[in-house]
């Protein structure tokens, strides 16, 4: 048998449906037009990210240098009024400052003339 797509007038049942079908479509559209746009926002916030990271290596392989978590211990000299802070991996001296008033307070209760707290010499 022989077909040919011709214009057929639509029942209220057909109308129903498509109707329906529209309406799924473009929830469907809407839904996913947001998820992209989450999607391109997650992937701008990664590229950022991953910008943010290469600078940080490049200036580090720039620079010669990282940081990183050291311990350190601040050594006390009662006499001068001073405390000086070592790295104990290098034991270079990065910083060295006047007591504060509570310090020099404390210092006060140190027993045997400071015995417990080592003492820049």
């Amino acid at each position: 048998m022989l077909t040919q797509k011709l214009p057929c007038r639509l029942t209220q049942l057909e109308r129903l449906e498509l109707s329906r079908e529209l309406a799924a479509l473009v929830r469907q559209k809407a839904k996913t037009e947001a998820d992209k746009a989450e999607a391109l926002a997650d992937f701008r916030e990664l590229l950022k990210d991953i910008a943010g990271a290469t600078e940080e290596v490049a200036r580090q392989l720039n620079n010669g240098k990282v940081e990183r978590d050291v311990e350190v211990e601040w050594k006390y000299d009662w006499q001068g009024g001073r405390k000086v802070l070592f790295r104990l991996d290098t034991h270079e001296m990065i910083d060295d400052q006047p007591l504060t008033d509570d310090e020099r307070q404390g210092q006060l209760f140190v027993i045997n003339g400071g015995a417990d707290e080592e003492q820049v010499g």
